[in-house]
């Protein structure tokens, strides 16, 4: 874990179910804890997924792993009503969780 919780990239692969969110999730987690910011709460990390599926199981184990923590986040994706996730992303959060589709949706 040195390398992201230096801040450099990673590339990661595994079988499923051996660890390969954690593996990011938690140094996200600890860099966001131990980094100073404002009273403004503004998206510090950004996680793409590539199905909603997917999205929502991150947000769910991000969720688990950070419910001790002062670290907000909420997760985005298609197929469901835009404004809830509009509002979330006005309230704040520290990290955001998307699929590029709804992620576009919502930029544009």
């Amino acid at each position: 874990m040195p390398t992201l919780l230096e801040g450099r990239d990673a590339i990661i692969g595994a079988q499923t179910g051996t660890g390969k969110t954690a593996s990011f999730a938690l140094p996200i987690l600890q860099l966001l804890q131990d980094a100073k910011h404002s009273k403004k709460k503004r998206i510090r990390a950004l996680i793409l997924a590539p199905t909603r599926e997917l999205a929502a199981q991150i947000g769910k184990s991000i969720g688990i792993y950070g419910q001790f923590l002062p670290v907000s986040y909420t997760v985005i994706f298609g197929g469901v009503g835009q404004r809830p996730q509009e509002e979330a992303l006005d309230r704040g959060v520290d990290i955001v969780v998307a699929t590029p589709g709804r992620l576009l949706d919502l930029i544009g």
